[in-house]
Order: structure tokens, then sequence, then C-alpha cells
């Protein structure tokens, strides 16, 4: 888990990643939790990027995106839970997310409606065996946004040993 706040900041921006190279395999599951807080700026549409390589940056190709409803000029607080099951493992692994959004506004903020926001995903094959690939989230608020992540977390389970 991320110690301090993460700002992202109108740009693409990686919060969190993990090892998991040569670990994974069919129905293996990666959780990501996030609660931040967004500024009174940016009314884009934000995306969420699971990204897939070996540098733990941006760098990394994006393999699912999420792209959420557009926002508002209002300040807001909200979570994210993001779900990664891996459908297929190996050389050509496949990843299934799926993203769901919760805010505090009522039709402000984070989004432009008061209910939730659930998003889906399906990654195309790539390889998932390299012994330094990494598994990560990057999120880009869009244009003028501000967003501060106070938590944000990432679990995997059943690895292999």
């Amino acid at each position: 888990s991320a110690t301090g706040d993460v700002v992202a900041n109108a740009a693409d921006t990686y919060v969190l990643g993990m090892l998991l190279g040569g670990r994974l395999k069919q129905g293996s599951v990666i959780w990501f939790r996030l609660r931040m807080t967004k500024t009174a700026a940016g009314t884009a549409t934000p995306t969420w990027i699971i990204r897939v390589g070996t540098a733990g940056t941006t760098s990394d190709t994006a393999r699912i995106t999420f792209t959420g409803a557009a926002q508002t000029a209002a300040t807001d607080t909200g979570t994210v839970d993001i779900t990664i099951v891996v459908g297929t493992a190996g050389a050509s692994g496949v990843l299934i997310g799926e993203l769901e959004m919760q805010h505090s506004g009522t039709t402000t903020g984070f989004m432009n409606g008061a209910q939730g926001q659930h998003l889906v995903g399906t990654s195309a094959a790539h390889d998932l065996t390299g012994a330094t690939t990494r598994i990560g989230l990057s999120i880009n608020p869009g244009a003028s946004g501000v967003w501060t992540h106070q938590l944000i977390s990432m679990v995997a389970e059943g690895l292999v040993a």
C-alpha cells in the first residue's frame, strides 16, 4: 500500500504496483482500493489504467483502460474498487477487470450522476510469465483535475507459491 498521499494532477500518474511475474495462474485475483478527494477543478473524463511491464511506471503497457463519466467542477470524496482476475495465465495471458466507483456528491464532483460507476474491461493476450513482470495502476484525472489519494492498497491472492 502507499504510505502517504498520492496526487494525480491532470496527467497519467502511476500510483501502485506489485512484482507478480511468474506467480500468476488462472483464477489469481488482484484488488486495488482507492479513497480520494478532488478539488473543484477538472471536468474531464478520468481513466484508470491497469499496466503490465517491468518498469513499474507509466511506461509499462496499458492492458485494461477504464474510462469514467465526466466530472463536474465541484469538490468531492470517493472510493474506487478494482478487481482483476487472471482469465488465462502464461505467455498468452488475459486479464479481466471490473471497476466500481462511489462518491459523496449527489450529481457533482467525481461524476455527473448520483449513482456509482460500474466499468468492465478485458485485456488482449500478453505474456505474464516474465520473472520481473509487474502489474500496476495508473490514474489520469484529466485536464485540470487534481485528485489526492489518501488510501491506496493492492492485494493479490491465488498466486503460485
